[in-house]
């Protein structure tokens, strides 16, 4: 009888490793996220794909991961394209991963759709935060292609709205890998000019792929730290982007955002033509009644002697009522004078003294005695009369 061919666990795993990568060396998987892990040391993913009855380990490799464009949640269902492995140290079967999408939903969508909750709770949205562009802008700056019809456009409606206003276009790439970048550096360059005091960015309608540059988090954060206002005019009415949500002003065309940028000019002019007008009148009103005063005045001087007989009558009238009030309230201050030198002088001790009473004191002191237990047989008493005192000694107390 053969002996039974042994393998030891490293061929096991090899064995299986070898019939995976020769019958199912990549494939297409279908499964909800779970055990998600993210290390940023290495930049590698690892998370669970799993159904109802089974799971299996799954990694993203930084690469990978980096052209990821939304974000990996916990239970997201997703489908996921990758190639067998056997992690041969623990024996665990995983799917190197190499591309993965949402189910049900599309991954701008789902990308957009992260980005503006998490742009929401940091406040980006506020209104709070906006900045109000200003009535009459000294500068405009216009960030667009400069071969869209967006640009012509805003250019048409700034001239015929208000052509007095300088304007400085920064030409950028709307679409594309390299749109971001491009249009954070032209929104840099407008804020470190003092020239302009409002921006606009637009360009046309497109899908949501063509407008991705402007649901990009460095283009939302870039029109967020602006110091100047900013208008977006992008796309059509019915297209919303993350960069809308967190201008300070969003207008549904390139067209619309011009014309909320400048007001009319010949309005303006005309208002100030009526202001003119107002004025007029008003200066017009002011100098008839200072003219009238002026009149009055120079009437009182053309006849002085009655001018000088009314203000005698009225002097003559102010003396009269000044002394009869003077001497009215002097009596009225004697009066309540004598009344008060009638009632002090009822509590005056001299007075009731020239009644025929005395007041004792114990010798050697000044307090008057109230009560016969304050003295003892013997003592030497003074008796203060109204003229002159009397000194004697007690005798027999009577209490």
């Amino acid at each position: 009888m053969d002996s039974p061919l042994i393998h030891s666990v490293s061929q096991v795993l090899d064995l299986v490793q070898k019939n995976l990568e020769a019958h199912h060396s990549s494939l297409w998987l279908t499964g909800e996220v779970s055990n998600l892990k993210y290390y940023p040391s290495s930049g590698h993913t690892y998370l669970t794909l799993k159904d109802a009855e089974a799971q299996i380990r799954a990694v993203l490799f930084r690469g990978v991961r980096r052209q990821v464009s939304f974000q990996i949640e916990e239970g997201l269902s997703v489908l996921a394209y990758g190639r067998l492995n056997l992690y041969k140290p623990r024996g665990d079967l995983q799917i190197v991963i190499e591309s993965i999408e949402p189910m049900g939903v599309g991954t701008l969508q789902l990308a957009f759709e992260q980005l503006k909750k998490k742009l929401q709770q940091e406040g980006l949205f506020d209104p709070s935060q906006k900045k109000r562009p200003p009535f009459f802008p000294k500068g405009i700056g216009i960030i667009t292609s400069s071969a869209g019809a967006a640009l012509q456009d805003i250019l048409h409606v700034l001239e015929r709205r208000c052509p007095a206003i300088p304007i400085k276009v920064s030409p950028v790439t709307v679409q594309g890998e390299s749109a971001p970048q491009e249009i954070c550096e032209a929104l840099q360059a407008l804020n470190r000019r003092d020239d302009i005091d409002v921006i606009l960015l637009a360009r046309g309608g497109g899908s949501i792929e063509d407008l991705s540059a402007f649901n990009n988090e460095r283009v939302a954060r870039a029109i967020f730290g602006s110091r100047h206002p900013i208008i977006t005019g992008i796309g059509h009415e019915t297209d919303f982007t993350i960069a809308d949500f967190v201008a300070d002003c969003r207008a549904p065309t390139p067209s619309a955002a011009a014309e909320i940028a400048v007001p009319v000019q010949s309005e303006i002019l005309q208002d100030l033509m009526n202001l003119e007008g107002r004025l007029s009148d008003n200066l017009r009103l002011v100098l008839d009644r200072t003219e009238k005063r002026v009149q009055l005045i120079k009437n009182l001087f053309e006849d002085p002697s009655s001018m000088l007989e009314n203000f005698t009558l009225k002097l003559h009238s102010f003396s009269h009522s000044l002394c009869h009030d003077t001497q009215r309230r002097l009596d009225s201050s004697e009066a309540r004078l004598q009344a008060m030198r009638l009632h002090l002088d009822g509590f005056n001790p001299i007075a009731i003294l020239k009644k025929g009473y005395c007041i004792a004191t114990p010798e050697g002191q000044t307090r008057p005695l109230k009560s016969s237990r304050d003295v003892s047989l013997g003592q030497a008493l003074h008796l203060h009369l109204h003229q002159g005192q009397l000194k004697t000694q007690v005798t027999k107390k009577i209490d």
